[in-house]
């Protein structure tokens, strides 16, 4: 599991993305409940030593808020342009 490889490839995804329906499109890719990636990475944690969990949990949920508050701001970027 490579963290910054996701969180690299999430923050570029949003940075180009031009209208809200990609947006959503990634947000679903990311962080959605079945098979987003970032989800698949949190669910797997249970199979993890305590270490390792110790380790790639807090990071984990640090993308994930990371992920959220580009989104967010990534959504009222767009708002503004369409006004």
């Amino acid at each position: 599991m490579d963290i910054d490889n996701l969180r690299k490839s999430a923050l570029e995804a949003i940075k180009k993305v031009g209208d809200a329906k990609t947006l959503e499109e990634i947000r679903v890719k990311y962080l959605g409940r079945e098979r987003g990636e970032l989800t698949v990475v949190l669910r797997s944690l249970k199979d993890l030593s305590v270490e390792e969990k110790r380790k790639i949990g807090p990071e984990a949920n640090k993308l994930r808020h990371e992920i959220e508050s580009a989104l967010n701001k990534k959504l009222e970027e767009l708002k503004v342009e369409e006004i």
